[in-house]
């Protein structure tokens, strides 16, 4: 066990942040180092080493800006296991935060078939961030998530500009909201119809 202050007085932290890493974590533990001398696994060109942080919270929530201070100033990946009563989350912090959803607690396994530590560290950011485990390289799971990135930010602005669409009164500026908002879904759209392609 790693005694919390170990990590968030050494952490660039606001105030804001180190109240709520102090209200919400109870305790932080190593529980796993994935690297060539702890399983049959060859080191990779950017990684040597995961390692696995187990943390129990006081609370079921979790600040993300807590996992990805942590995530950022550590040079290894990490996969955050967070624990509360008899449920978990895992997280990833890969550009930005990933998680499983919260679900009932049980271990989480590996792809005991990849041969480096970065073909497994993909292999971790792809189940979950994205569901499943395509074996897809580096280059390829990072464009992959910047793909899935826009279609949220698409999605998120076709539902604003149909709210304003409905909204405005002036029928000039309502048919502009709207047939901008069908241009954005139609990219959508297409966007999603490149990431299907990518898992046949």
């Amino acid at each position: 066990m790693i005694p919390k202050s170990a990590f968030y007085e050494n952490l660039k932290l606001k105030p804001k942040e180190k109240k709520l890493f102090v209200s919400q974590i109870d305790k932080i533990t190593i529980t796993n180092s994935i690297k060539p001398t702890t399983m049959s696994i060859l080191a990779g060109e950017k990684h040597d080493e995961i390692l696995v942080l187990k943390i129990d919270l006081k609370r079921r929530e979790i600040n993300g800006s807590i996992l990805e201070a942590i995530a950022r100033q550590n040079h290894h990946p990490l996969i955050f296991v967070c624990n509360y009563l008899n449920e978990s989350c895992a997280f990833v912090f890969r550009q930005r935060l990933y998680d499983t959803g919260w679900k009932s607690a049980e271990s989480y396994s590996l792809n005991t078939g990849a041969e480096t530590i970065d073909d497994l560290w993909n292999g971790i950011c792809s189940r979950i961030a994205l569901g499943s485990d395509i074996g897809l390289t580096t280059e390829g799971l990072d464009t992959q998530l910047q793909r899935n990135r826009h279609v949220s930010l698409l999605e998120a602005e076709v539902e604003k500009l149909i709210e304003r669409s409905r909204k405005e009164k002036q029928p000039a500026k309502k048919n502009r909201l709207f047939e901008e908002a069908q241009v954005k879904r139609e990219e959508m759209v297409k966007l999603k119809e490149g990431l299907n392609g990518r898992y046949t």
